[in-house]
Order: structure tokens, then C-alpha cells, then sequence
């Protein structure tokens, strides 16, 4: 048996088959790879035997061209369709405490090997793990995934959220070129709660620059970006920093409790982790201003009071 293990933020992902991947792992999941021996939260099993009977049972919930959430005699079962004629190119199947796997590919190149299913990481990975992690995880260990950027400066964890346009990439890159600053992701990021506050790590998939990191840190500052100058942080009212961050998170639609338990954990971490909202010039004064505003303590109290 074949066996791949990763770390993505709280999370032991272990990949199992009959045979290796088709191709080398690499970028960005190599930087992922994980040696560990902890169990694993989520466990995939990529299988070579004939798949289960498509589009069985009644659909809980689906994204339309994207995925469909199969439920029969109390076993869910997801189908991932191809982005062209929308036909299962994935079909999971769930344990029944969420916490493994049965995985299929279903393309014809499976059928007509000699070596079993051919299959890769990111295959497997996405977006099956982004899945799980979404909607699927066990309720006692839940994050945020959310369409932010974040980087490491000085021990200290930052997130910056906003739509796609409103330059988490070009913050991220900012931060990457001016030095001193280790960027987490620019693209997808998770959050989650421990015992003494909150942390935020990477994902393997990012955005347009293509740098990802393992770590994690503490989550002291969350920025909603605007991208245009001058530089400068004002305040949001609760609700509107509520709104703002929902619209940006990856959401359990198809679960009226898992939307719950995400939303409030959404408003704890507003009300536990300062945040404001940023506007910024593209270029390195923006980067000067925030460290400028991290430093210095009567501007740091103020952020705290945001």
C-alpha cells in the first residue's frame, strides 16, 4: 500500500492506494508533505475497482456543474463532475463519521490501465480536501476557509479578506518583495480557534503568485481590502465587518447546523481579533504604513480598539 501524508493547518490528510501517484508530488503540495505520525482526520482511499452506481439515492445538495451530494440508506456519496459535460470525474464516499473516504476516478484512463486507477495528489486534493474542509469536517475541530491572503511578519499572523479584484495577491506580493515577511497563501487561507486565540495557516492553493507556506501563526489583525490609496485603516461597524468577512468565507450551504457553527464561529473571531478597513497604494509605502502602524504602540492600542 501507498501512503502520503500532509499537514494542512490543523490537519493530517493521508492519501493510501495500491500504487503510487502518476506523477512526482510537487509544487504546491511537496511543501505540505508531512512525516509525522499522528492519525489522520481525513483519510482517502483512491480505489481500482469499479465504481458505485452514479446519481443513486436522493441529492442532499449540489452546486450546479460543480458537485452533487448523494444520500442513500444513511451513506452520503459526492460526485465531482468534469468542467466540460458535467459527468462525475470523482466519486467519494463517505464514512459514516466523516472522516474517510472511498475516492474513484472515474475518467476512461482508469479503465484501461494496467496498473490500476492513475491518479495525483491534486486530484485527490482538490477539491475533495477543500470539500471536507468546508462542509465535512467533525464539528469539534472546525476552521474558516476564506478567500483571503495572509503573511507572517514578525511572529505575527495577517490576514487581509476581500472579493477577487481587491488585491489580496497584490498585498501578498508587496509583502513577499519588501522582505522580512513569510506569505502564508494569496488565495485561500484557514482560521480556526485554540486555546489562546486564534490561528491562521496556508492552504495548497494558491493564487496568482504562487507561494504557499505550511506554517501558521497567531492571528493578530484581519484587513478588509480596498484597493486604493491613500494608505490608511478605518473602522467598521460590527455588521458591516460580519458581512464583509461571510461574503469572502467557503460556506456548508447544503447543512442548516454546519452553517450555524461556521457563522458563529465567524462572529467570534470579529469579536476576538481586530480588524479595520484598508486602503492601500500598490507599492511599497503601503507595506511601510502597516509596519509603521504594527510598530508603534500608541498606533497599536488604536488598532486594538478597532
Amino acid at each position: 500500500m501507498f501512503t502520503l501524508r500532509f499537514k494542512i493547518g490543523p490537519f493530517v490528510f493521508v492519501l493510501e492506494a495500491k500504487q503510487p501517484p502518476v506523477l512526482p508530488v510537487s509544487f504546491p503540495y511537496e511543501v505540505f508533505l508531512d512525516f509525522g505520525e499522528e492519525p489522520p482526520d481525513f483519510l482517502i482511499r483512491v480505489r481500482d475497482d469499479p465504481s458505485p452506481p452514479l446519481s443513486e439515492g436522493e441529492i442532499v445538495s449540489e452546486l450546479e456543474g460543480s458537485w452533487r451530494l448523494w444520500e442513500k440508506d444513511g451513506v452520503h456519496r459526492l460526485e465531482i463532475l468534469e468542467k466540460v459535460g458535467y459527468k462525475p470525474r470523482l466519486v467519494v464516499r463517505f464514512s459514516s463519521d466523516w472522516k474517510g473516504v472511498d475516492m474513484w476516478i472515474t475518467r476512461p484512463l482508469v479503465s484501461t490501465s494496467p496498473f490500476g486507477a492513475l491518479w495525483c495528489v491534486g486530484e485527490a486534493l482538490e477539491p475533495l480536501g477543500m470539500w471536507w474542509l468546508v462542509s465535512a469536517v467533525p464539528s469539534k475541530k472546525q476552521v474558516l476557509v476564506c478567500h483571503g491572503s495572509a503573511v507572517v511578519w514578525k511572529e505575527t499572523g495577517l490576514a487581509f479578506i476581500g472579493p477577487s479584484g481587491s488585491g489580496k495577491s497584490t498585498m501578498a506580493d508587496l509583502w513577499s518583495k519588501a522582505g522580512g515577511a513569510l506569505v502564508l497563501n494569496d488565495e485561500r487561507i484557514l482560521i480556526w480557534p485554540e486555546d489562546s486565540g486564534w490561528r491562521v495557516s496556508g492552504t495548497p492553493w494558491p493564487g496568482m503568485i504562487q507561494e504557499v507556506s505550511s506554517d501558521r501563526a497567531w492571528l493578530k489583525h484581519l484587513f478588509f481590502l480596498r484597493r486604493r490609496g491613500p494608505n490608511g485603516l478605518s473602522q467598521l461597524s460590527a455588521l458591516d465587518a460580519f458581512e464583509r468577512f461571510t461574503q469572502e468565507m467557503f460556506c456548508p450551504f447544503w447543512s442548516v447546523s454546519k452553517m450555524e457553527d461556521k457563522l458563529g464561529m465567524a462572529g467570534g473571531l470579529l469579536q476576538e481579533v481586530p480588524s479595520g478597513d484598508l486602503s492601500f497604494v500598490k507599492d511599497n509605502s503601503a507595506i511601510r504604513y502597516l509596519e509603521n502602524l504594527l510598530c508603534s504602540s500608541d498606533r497599536a492600542e488604536a488598532l486594538e480598539a478597532l
